[in-house]
């Protein structure tokens, strides 16, 4: 009970120093470049919110995923808010993975190339899953998707 406490104490001044120190400029910055890492399509992000109660996590707000070189449409992917909850023990130890996926209001933009390859095809096969930390992903939420 007590280091139950304690994690919580840590928890809530965790959240209150982030708050007075949240340099939004910066986070989407690092997000933006880890995402497009990952993903080997430039990412964009639009604006960001970051808490840490009731579970740590951060709002990406009109985030933008870049469709490959060639395609008809700029953006594979649109969305209006993607919502990310990282798992707390392993934040605690250092770690970011993701525990819950929420994306809201897409617009998916599924192309077939020239040569026959399929958008989306071309953005899997670049995805870096070990930069993803997706192992502690227990829920993926999809609302008003679109995809043409």
């Amino acid at each position: 009970v007590v280091s139950t406490c304690i994690v919580l104490l840590l928890v809530g001044a965790a959240a209150f120093a982030s708050s007075l120190l949240f340099d939004q400029s910066r986070w989407i910055d690092w997000l933006e470049q880890r995402a497009t890492a990952a993903s080997g399509r430039v990412v964009h992000i639009g604006a960001l919110t970051v808490h840490a109660l009731p579970q740590p996590g951060f709002d990406a707000y009109r985030v933008q995923v870049a469709n490959p070189a060639g395609a008809q449409s700029a953006h594979l992917l649109r969305a209006e808010q993607v919502s990310v909850r990282l798992a707390l023990w392993p934040l605690l130890i250092g770690q970011v993975q993701f525990s819950a996926l929420t994306v809201r209001g897409a617009q998916l933009e599924l192309e077939l190339g020239s040569d026959d390859a399929t958008s989306w095809s071309r953005v899997l096969s670049s995805i870096d899953a070990a930069a993803l930390n997706l192992d502690q992903l227990t829920a993926i939420e999809v609302h008003d998707a679109s995809v043409r």
